[in-house]
């Protein structure tokens, strides 16, 4: 809503205090207990007529400097005369070195901020036989950034100075929108898109090596800046890497004040992690899940298993089976702890029995982190054409999934084509906002996540 600055003083006051060197007449020299200051931010008073506050000033001096002419007495209307008088005490006040202000008619749009249109709320006429030149109301309207700003003022003394919506470009028009009971007309609300991004994968930790061989010493990683860079962003969840026997040394206190640092913003957290190497001896998976649990009150588990990684021609039929029994015992362990875990889109490419690699693991979890990642979502080779097929398969096995993108470094994901590192900020909210509108409305879609903290805090400078 625009802001309301009311000012009640009778011409009595007036006539008793202001002289005709009150022209120039400025908030200061107003009863204090009487001004309700505007926001610097939206309708901030003084200064030029250059932006969106200062344009409220100017708007609102020249009104203080008319009402300052009618001091004297004797005047039964607010006349244009007063205004033409006040625009040249209020220019000399806040921007004597610029053009001259000037008035138009009351219908007028005005083209800079040295030009003011002037209306008047029931003058048909003046002595002078001009019309629109006289009232008991007066609007005067200027430019404002991008729209319009303006001060009605009345003879009894009543001044609201507005920021204005969309609509009202004339003096005419913000006389008749502010009515009798002089309140600004109401600003459109306007709420930021909310972006589709979600969740993030944040690998590393803020751990000083010289302290403990697993630390990273990446002060991006500060339990505070973790939290501060979600809570930013509004994300939901991080998915945060914990290292192998997590309930020791200095990663524990690292862990659990990071835990406690997102839940402090609402935000989920899930312990990350995991190596190909525990597929042999699912064992290691249960030691794991233990000691992050000892850790910190992490809210799920998320495992990043790749047994495929780096083999040319990976056999899924000895794959599939142990990493289902990776689940299983990733499971016991986490207890009533919700198990996630990262799997590629072309899972659903390799056959496991009857169904797809990517189908059979699934059924083992709770939900999937689907990672997709290229530099642009439509098109055969994009982010939504690659989701696509384990989307559907998601979906239909009832599992809560999201879409992972990827922003570090093309010699990270292995080409620029599968990273926004070249495209930059705008452009991954652009391409992840059109994954959301493709994936949005199918039931288990829980936004897009992005690989990973430390890239994406640098991709955005």
């Amino acid at each position: 809503m625009g802001n309301l600055v009311g000012l009640r003083f009778w011409r009595a006051f007036l006539a008793a205090t202001l002289t005709a060197a009150t022209l120039s007449l400025c908030a200061a020299s107003l009863p204090a207990q009487a001004i309700t200051p505007l926001s610097d931010s939206t309708n901030g008073i003084g200064g030029s007529a250059s932006n969106g506050s200062d344009a409220i000033g100017s708007t609102r001096a020249v009104g203080e400097a008319t009402l300052a002419q009618l001091a004297g007495g004797g005047s039964g209307a607010i006349e244009r005369g007063h205004v033409q008088a006040a625009l040249v005490a209020a220019q000399a006040r806040l921007e004597p070195d610029t053009a001259v202000w000037t008035d138009g008619p009351g219908d007028e749009v005005p083209g800079s901020s040295a030009r003011f249109s002037v209306a008047f709320d029931n003058g048909r006429g003046s002595p002078s036989g001009l019309p629109d030149s006289f009232g008991t109301r007066v609007a005067i309207l200027t430019v404002s950034g991008t729209g319009y700003a303006g001060t009605v003022a009345t003879l009894a003394g009543e001044l609201s100075s507005c920021a204005l919506p969309p609509g009202i470009a004339t003096a005419a028009a913000l006389l008749a929108a502010v009515g009798s009971n002089m309140a600004c007309p109401s600003l459109p609300i306007t709420t930021p898109p909310v972006s589709a991004i979600t969740s993030l994968w944040a690998w590393g930790n803020s751990v000083d090596p010289a302290v403990d061989a697993r630390g990273r010493g990446q002060s991006g990683m500060l339990p505070a800046a973790i939290a501060q860079f979600a809570a930013d962003h509004g994300l939901s969840t991080v998915y945060l890497s914990v290292p192998w026997a997590s309930d020791q040394g200095a990663i524990a206190p690292w862990l659990s004040d990071s835990v406690d640092a997102l839940h402090a913003r609402g935000i989920r957290v899930a312990a990350l992690g995991g190596d190909a190497s525990w597929l042999a001896t699912p064992g290691l998976v249960a030691q794991w899940v233990t000691a992050a649990r000892a850790a910190a009150d992490f809210d799920a588990v998320q495992l990043d298993v790749e047994p495929w990684a780096g083999v040319v021609d990976p056999d899924f039929s000895a794959i599939t089976p142990q990493f289902l029994d990776l689940l299983s015992a990733a499971r016991t362990a986490a207890g009533p702890l919700p198990l996630g875990i990262d799997l590629p889109w072309w899972l659903t490419t390799k056959q496991f029995g009857a169904q797809s690699v990517f189908g059979a693991l699934i059924g083992g979890v709770d939900s999937v982190a689907i990672v997709a990642f290229s530099d642009h979502a439509a098109g055969p080779d994009g982010i939504v054409a690659l989701a696509s097929p384990t989307v559907a398969l998601a979906s239909a096995a009832g599992r809560d999934f999201t879409v992972g993108v990827e922003t570090d470094s093309p010699q990270v994901a292995g080409g620029s084509q599968y990273t926004f590192f070249d495209e930059g900020p705008a452009t991954l909210e652009a391409e992840s906002a059109a994954v959301r509108d493709a994936f949005g409305s199918v039931p288990g879609y829980a936004g897009v996540t992005v690989e990973h903290l430390l890239a994406w805090t640098a991709l955005i400078g």
